[in-house]
């Protein structure tokens, strides 16, 4: 019996152990370098599994099939990276392709003051603010040229057969006519005590 229960006992560490674990340990007055870190840490996982499909989808099929991969992947692989992470994980932006990446009131703020220092030419860092019990991230998101095919001048960067298909897909598309080294959006990261 006694080792019945010290056997539970040891199961339930190891399963409470392996819950927490993708979860920041510090508390949002101790450390925000916690929080940055792993804000860091789910971009580059998140911007990893969206890109390299991507990538693939672009070398078979083109943009046609790219763009159809986001429409179909993108936002069921970022939910469930958010559930994986325990921290609700968003891309958000000024001129949204997809309605669900429009920003919300916190998120237009850090936008416009992304876009501020880039006029100023500042460079642009990743911040950590403390909202009551949350502790939120963000990080920018830069245009470079291979986002060009997708987001940058109609009838220069992306041939007007693709944006046909674009603009099939989403129908209020705002997301063109973008430069190279241009604020594309920003990656918005939720971290709740409560979750």
């Amino acid at each position: 019996m006694k080792i019945g229960i010290s056997l539970f006992l040891l199961v339930m560490i190891f399963a409470c152990n392996q819950v927490s674990e993708n979860k920041p340990t510090a508390t949002p007055e101790t450390d925000k370098d916690v929080f940055m870190e792993r804000g860091q840490e789910i971009t580059a996982e998140v911007f990893t599994a969206l890109a390299s499909t991507l990538r693939k989808k672009l070398k078979e099929g083109g943009v046609s099939a790219a763009v159809q991969y986001c429409n179909l992947a993108a936002l069921p692989i970022v939910d469930s990276l958010s559930e994986i992470h325990n921290a609700k994980i968003r891309r958000a932006t000024l001129n949204e392709r997809n309605p669900a990446n429009r920003s919300n009131a916190d998120e237009l703020k850090i936008l416009n003051e992304y876009q501020n220092a880039k006029t100023m030419g500042s460079i642009l860092e990743s911040k950590v603010l403390v909202d009551g019990e949350s502790v939120l991230y963000y990080q920018p998101i830069m245009i470079n040229n291979f986002c060009l095919q997708c987001h940058g001048v109609i009838g220069k960067d992306i041939a007007e057969i693709d944006y046909t298909v674009i603009k099939e897909l989403y129908p209020g598309d705002k997301a063109v006519g973008y430069k190279d080294g241009e604020l594309r959006g920003i990656w918005s990261i939720r971290f709740d005590n409560s979750n």
